[in-house]
């Protein structure tokens, strides 16, 4: 019987430690998280550089109307880490080629330069973008922006498509200097 009650001790014991470890492990994250600023699912450092960046642009059709508030992992075209809540992905190209093709009959469809204008977006790439250190997907593709060299210093893209997106002409030589980019 004291072999038994000896074992029984033991067992208890590990399960207290096991529970004070758990208990501490969440509260670490916890305390991570706050650190983070988190508000409401979004880190404020990461929603405060898109509105910055939403700011310098011109939005005719409206694509980044859902850009308000707080929860910038559900703004449209903006994708979060589901952990860590970090931005991973922005998205948001022009899908007005898109439309047209997918609707254009066998004989074509005019194409028409106005709503095609009307649904870029225009206006400067700011440097609020280089805040966002866990960026890894970047689809400005078909719009009508400047200051693309900035772009040059999102260290962790692994994904960048800026194919007729700049006015700038041709791509920047530093894009090069990209080394994560994934060739697709």
């Amino acid at each position: 019987m004291d072999r038994c009650n000896a074992n029984l001790f033991n067992l208890t014991y590990l399960l207290n430690i096991a529970h004070y470890l758990l208990l501490f492990s969440l509260a670490s994250s916890c305390l991570h998280l706050t650190k983070l600023r988190l508000v409401d699912g979004c880190i404020q450092e990461e929603r405060q550089a898109l509105l910055s960046f939403k700011q310098h642009l011109t939005d005719p059709s409206g694509r980044l109307s859902s850009w308000a508030g707080h929860h910038c992992c559900h703004w449209k075209g903006v994708s979060c880490d589901n952990r860590s809540r970090r931005v991973t992905k922005i998205d948001l190209r022009n899908t007005y080629e898109d439309r047209f093709f997918d609707d254009a009959d066998d004989y074509g469809e005019e194409w028409d330069e106005a709503a095609y204008e009307e649904s870029c977006l225009r206006g400067n790439i700011t440097s609020s973008l280089l805040s966002l250190k866990h960026l890894s997907y970047l689809d400005l593709s078909d719009n009508n922006l400047q200051g693309i060299s900035i772009l040059c210093q999102l260290q962790s893209l692994r994904y960048l498509n800026i194919s007729f997106a700049s006015s700038d002409g041709g791509i920047h030589n530093c894009l090069f200097n990209l080394t994560n980019l994934k060739k697709t």
